[in-house]
């Protein structure tokens, strides 16, 4: 009876441990564009950066004292609260840049009456490793 309960949490180690290796395998292949989730992720995972990181995030947030990119998107998004055709858009493709990184895109687009504009990043990721590119940061859009 103890043997059988010492096997449990090794069993559901060597199970973690398993899906871990799978799940970074999938990251790591290089054929294939990331998915919208994960472009997503990396994004959300990027949210302390400041908006000082290039130029074209200078005053892009819907408030004076945005500073990072968790608070433009926070604020990009909190604008879809009250209705209006909306919707978040993201991709990665080729980098046209270099041929070792993705670039990602996440757009948050907004129509209600009048109003209608589309904002949000592109960055790259490299095709190995799995992270943002912090430098790689653009803010995009218009409306």
């Amino acid at each position: 009876m103890r043997m059988g309960l010492m096997i449990l949490p090794l069993l559901g180690a060597l199970a973690f441990t398993s899906c871990a290796t799978a799940q970074a395998a999938v990251l790591q292949d290089e054929a294939t564009p990331p998915s919208a989730k994960q472009a997503i992720q990396w994004l959300l995972e990027s949210q302390a950066i400041p908006l000082s990181v290039h130029p074209s995030c200078n005053g892009v947030g819907t408030e004076f004292g945005d500073g990072t990119l968790g608070a433009y998107l926070s604020g990009m998004l909190a604008e879809l609260a009250d209705g209006g055709r909306n919707a978040i858009r993201s991709s990665c493709r080729d980098d046209p840049n270099s041929r070792g990184r993705w670039s990602c895109q996440v757009l948050i687009q907004r129509a209600a009456g009048e109003e209608e504009w589309s904002w949000g990043v592109e960055f790259a990721v490299p095709r190995r490793g799995g992270k943002l590119i912090p430098s790689s940061i653009r803010c995009i859009g218009a409306g």
